[in-house]
């Protein structure tokens, strides 16, 4: 299988024809013993991203009416787009069908051992190999003295699946989305969801009107906000210690 052609960081590539086989599950065995497990009927539909060790899968479902030739693939700045465009012609005339996905890759994949198979049951996974790196953390601290500054890894997620709330001295980090699609052809569906939540102190010198939030490229949440530690001094008390009698 020719490897992906990279040029100024963006990988492109066209999806093969994936041979058939008598059962169209075959591939997935093996990667996910416990996947069909969760589902009465396999057949119903699909998540989108399923789990190995050693790889990073992701399976669409794009039915029928695409060939090969009709998807395209590419890979820019940390992120997958997935786009197909076909034409099916039959006795009542002629449709046009088109549809644009777009993920955020994890940090552990190798971008360059992409390849990309298609079954003949419309179904399209795309499939990176692993690195294995050192523990990247889900936040990172970037303060210093004059200004509050974090990074958080907040995968699966988009901005308008996110908020960013405060409570008191706390900041409150959630996130949630629900997700169903159905084939192309309407014979397959899913549903997807996740939440996430995470609670983090502010710090008596952070000034919380300047807080501000963004959604990076690479798919991390970055925080930023002004300290004072001028403020951090008046806002010190100290507590009188009562000795229980």
């Amino acid at each position: 299988m020719a490897k992906p052609k990279a040029s100024k960081g963006v990988v492109s590539k066209r999806v093969p024809v994936y041979p058939p086989t008598q059962d169209p599950f075959e591939r997935f065995w093996g990667l996910t013993p416990s996947f069909f497990r969760t589902f009465f009927n396999p057949f119903e539909g699909f998540p989108e991203f399923l789990k190995h060790p050693k790889k990073h899968n992701i399976y669409i479902d794009v039915g029928k009416d695409y060939t090969p030739n009709d998807i395209h693939t590419t890979i820019d700045n940390g992120k997958l787009k997935v786009s197909g465009k076909a034409q099916v012609h039959d006795q009542h005339g002629t449709s046009s069908h088109e549809f644009t996905k777009e993920y955020v890759l994890p940090k552990d994949v190798k971008v360059e051992t992409m390849t990309t198979q298609m079954d003949p049951y419309g179904g399209l996974r795309i499939s990176f190999d692993r690195t294995h790196p050192e523990h990247v953390p889900d936040l990172e601290n970037l303060s210093t003295p004059e200004q509050y500054h974090i990074k958080l890894r907040v995968d699966g997620f988009n901005p308008d699946d996110i908020s960013v709330t405060t409570e008191g001295k706390d900041l409150v980090i959630e996130g949630r989305h629900d997700k169903e699609e159905s084939s192309v052809d309407g014979t397959s569906h899913f549903r997807e969801s996740g939440h996430y939540k995470r609670k983090l102190s502010l710090g008596p010198d952070v000034l919380e009107g300047t807080l501000k939030a963004k959604y990076t490229k690479s798919g991390e949440l970055e925080i930023m906000a002004s300290r004072d530690p001028k403020k951090a001094l008046s806002e010190q008390r100290k507590l009188q210690i009562e000795k229980e009698k």
